[in-house]
């Protein structure tokens, strides 16, 4: 059985909102990969919301969370911290992109994924407390579900800024 380290959060905005790059379909996602047999384990904080994972640990200490990293088969994660640091670890993974845009926040070593440049935002290094969510920004849980079970299998090459647009 595959296993999934998965951190569907970015930091809450201060009036306690989701973020803006939060993937808003990830229990309809978790739903899919069990049907395929994937083990999925969610990383947070104290406080995030479960999103179906067949288990969740908060509040892990960094030391633990590069280890287990490491022994997972794969990782998924919305524009967060866990993209820079399995760049860092040379543990490549599949990254959820909405309103930010890979080209400038992903790593080439990942599998960045895109809907559509059309729903970037304008100014990506503003700040992101005024930034709503908006769900048609994100590709649906089945095209997410297709690549990362080609990623699971390999198929998935690295190439330089690796970013799919499902243009869904």
């Amino acid at each position: 059985m595959k296993t999934l380290m998965i951190s569907p959060y970015s930091k809450k905005r201060p009036n306690g909102k989701p973020c803006a790059k939060n993937y808003p379909w990830w229990k309809e996602l978790m739903a899919l990969l069990a049907r395929e047999g994937i083990k999925t384990v969610q990383i947070g904080i104290a406080g995030e919301e479960p999103i179906g994972a067949h288990t969740c640990v908060m509040d892990l200490p960094l030391e633990t969370i590069k280890k287990d990293l490491q022994l997972c088969d794969g990782w998924v994660s919305v524009d967060n911290f866990l993209p820079h640091l399995g760049a860092s670890l040379g543990k490549r993974g599949v990254v959820i992109f909405g309103p930010s845009d890979p080209i400038v926040f992903g790593h080439p070593s990942n599998i960045n994924v895109l809907k559509d440049r059309k729903y970037l935002r304008p100014l990506q290094f503003a700040t992101w407390h005024e930034e709503e969510m908006v769900e048609e920004r994100f590709a649906r849980p089945e095209e997410i579900l297709k690549i990362i079970l080609d990623y699971l299998a390999e198929k998935t090459e690295c190439l330089s800024n690796d970013t799919l647009e499902t243009g869904s």
